[in-house]
């Protein structure tokens, strides 16, 4: 019951009430961002990370295309994606706020370089593309390489444990600490994994 009166006290909080009425952003703002459901949780995004929060996610579903993916991507996937992904890095670094958040679009695997027989790609977990921006991130640059297909990375790869631990070193985490269950079963915070290297 203490965390669930906690949660409720955060989320009715005046301040919190305050960030999550996205309605007191101007049309301009609004209209920059996009108004699909994306769109509109980058810039909600934006104004919890301007009322202090520590840590925000913002989830899009539809990109599991597994059959008839052209028209989905063309006319919704990306165009929504690219509006709020360069909305959101370009208002924050315009605020001041872009060199201490750090931004990161990523999904939970790749695609595969083949069209299935439905006009659709499959789960794939040979490569993928991260966007980094932010954070301490140096910009400009692309790390990594794939063969003209993407895939399979054609210089040396990194893996999700790699991701974490760039991840939570950007944030000031040991990521060599290991933390014990009650019985003493270890639990480390990132089970292997370094930081990538040259993007940061």
């Amino acid at each position: 019951n203490t965390y669930y009166e906690k949660a409720y006290n955060m989320i009715t909080a005046p301040d919190a009430r305050k960030a999550f009425d996205i309605a007191a952003e101007n049309d301009k703002t609004r209209e920059r961002y996009g108004y699909t459901s994306l769109g509109q949780c980058a810039l909600l995004a934006r104004r919890l990370v301007e009322a202090g929060s520590r840590f925000v996610g913002v989830d899009n579903g539809s990109w599991d295309t597994h059959f008839a993916q052209f028209p989905s991507l063309k006319e919704d996937l990306i165009p929504s994606a690219d509006r709020a992904f360069s909305a959101l890095v370009t208002d924050l670094d315009e605020r001041g706020l872009l060199e201490s958040t750090l931004v990161i679009m990523m999904g939970e695997m790749g695609r595969t370089p083949q069209i299935n027989t439905r006009a659709g790609r499959d789960h794939w977990s040979m490569t993928q593309t991260i966007l980094w921006a932010g954070g301490g991130v140096k910009q400009g640059q692309v790390i990594g390489a794939t063969d003209n297909r993407c895939a399979y990375p054609t210089t040396e790869p990194y893996g999700v444990e790699d991701v974490i631990c760039t991840i939570f070193h950007q944030l000031g985490i040991d990521t060599g600490k290991t933390y014990y269950t009650p019985l003493g079963r270890p639990v480390p915070i990132v089970n292997g994994g370094r930081v990538i290297p040259g993007l940061v």
